[in-house]
């Protein structure tokens, strides 16, 4: 009896660990979830709810009850990051990148000059256009224009002026402008065959004159000549997009061939890749292809403006047909081309709107100066930067880069932290390439060259 007895106990006491065990087990099941961090760089440090957790090259994976925590990440000559992190129950939650801004910037001074007043970026990346003012009195010539080659650090002087330039396409070396007299020049690099002391540019106005007289095609009709934009090619200088009033055109300079893309009024229009878009006079958005032949495809049956043509905006988001097309009346509208339906709208009363990345668009409003809006896609969402220029998405969601006060900033707004990369900066000369993780600006002293 008395054996009996004890088995019984033992057995009782086997079902309560097991009891225990299961109901520990199951809350450990039911509370907690995963948290993986990446963070660079690789040697910062990690507190999550003031609790310091090693990190294995950059890389961090544990166990933490459900619920909101606090994490800290941080290391000596960084800009540190503070924020609030959910953890749900058997869930990871994965946090790839969490980068640390340094507090300073090594700057490489490309061209040390106090002079310099316009920059502007080959669509290589491999040379910038910069115009120096000249002191001296007297001058006729008030601007010198020197090409930087990044690659063998030479300078070139290539054409001197009187005035600034209203707009500039620049490819490799040659430069396609517009005076202030409305008048089309290219500019021949010294090693042209074509250039000696006397021949510096050719006039785009006159070759184009030539063939709109000489060419069969267009010496019959009435086309105005007047020409209101005109850019080169992305990758290639010798061949350009002109717009007149009436017409788009596709000229070889090479060939000296002169082709009618489309015959009509036509919004302005823009290039990505071999490929243009355009609102026609019926207000739909028109794509042509640039590779012979030419062919032109209407991407939206939804018609966006028929007046006013002239100030309709367009941007295109990279590597996709999807579109923000601003209209006359300042109603800014969002295109997925390939879905061919009516566009979504996304505010009025809008002077700007471009696409930052996949996701986001900057719009300023009207009355609304150096205010900018960032626009999630996905949620909707609305953000304020202030910014004398437009909100350059800098190395993740995230992080902006900004100007303000004539300083140069990167903006955490996760949460609201900021570095100054440098001060007395100007706003016309401020270029971001992602691919070469390089800023180029214009400060006080000359031409810099950030890279990261």
């Amino acid at each position: 009896m008395r054996k009996v007895i004890l088995i019984s106990i033992f057995l009782i006491f086997l079902i309560l660990i097991g009891g225990f065990s299961y109901l520990s087990f199951k809350q450990k099941r039911d509370f907690s979830g995963t948290l993986k961090l990446k963070v660079y760089p690789p040697f910062a440090k990690v507190k999550i709810d003031n609790k310091d957790y090693p990190l294995l090259n950059g890389n961090l994976k544990t166990k933490l009850k459900k619920g909101e925590h606090y994490l800290h990440v941080f290391s000596t000559g960084y800009l540190n990051d503070e924020e609030k992190i959910i953890i749900e129950p058997n869930k990871i939650t994965s946090i790839e990148d969490i980068y640390l801004l340094p507090l300073n910037w090594p700057k490489k001074i490309l061209v040390e000059n106090q002079n310099i007043k316009a920059l502007y970026l080959s669509s290589d990346k491999n040379r910038l256009l910069y115009l120096l003012e000249k002191k001296e009195k007297n001058s006729k010539e008030n601007y010198q224009w020197f090409i930087f080659d990044r690659n063998s650090k030479a300078n070139e002087l290539v054409y001197e002026s009187d005035y600034l330039p209203k707009d500039i396409s620049f490819v490799s070396k040659k430069i396609l402008f517009q005076t202030k007299n409305n008048n089309w020049q290219i500019i021949l690099p010294p090693t042209s065959l074509l250039r000696d002391l006397n021949i510096v540019t050719q006039s785009l106005n006159s070759l184009f004159e030539k063939q709109l007289k000489e060419n069969p095609e267009f010496s019959n009709k009435k086309i105005e000549s007047k020409i209101i934009k005109a850019v080169f090619l992305k990758n290639d200088e010798n061949k350009v997009i002109i717009q007149t009033p009436q017409n788009l055109f596709f000229y070889d300079l090479l060939e000296d061939n002169l082709l009618n893309i489309y015959e009509g009024k036509t919004s302005d229009f823009i290039l990505d890749k071999d490929n243009l878009y355009f609102l026609s006079e019926n207000g739909l958005l028109n794509k042509v292809f640039l590779k012979s032949p030419l062919e032109t495809k209407t991407l939206s049956l939804f018609s966006f403006e028929n007046k006013n043509l002239e100030k309709v905006k367009i941007s295109k988001k990279e590597n996709s047909e999807e579109f923000v097309i601003l209209n006359s009346d300042g109603r800014l509208y969002y295109l997925i081309s390939k879905e061919n339906v009516i566009p979504q709208i996304i505010l009025d009363n809008v002077d700007e709107g471009n696409f930052i990345n996949e996701k986001l668009i900057a719009i300023k409003e009207k009355g609304k100066e150096d205010e900018w809006l960032v626009y999630n896609l996905k949620d909707s969402t609305k953000t304020v930067i202030n910014s004398q220029i437009p909100p350059l998405n800098f190395f993740k969601e995230d992080y902006f880069l900004v100007l303000k006060d004539n300083k140069l900033k990167i903006e955490n707004l996760k949460n609201n932290s900021f570095v100054v990369i440098e001060e007395n900066v100007l706003k016309e000369g401020i270029f971001f390439d992602k691919v070469l993780k390089t800023i180029f600006f214009i400060y006080k002293g000359g031409i810099v060259e950030v890279s990261y």
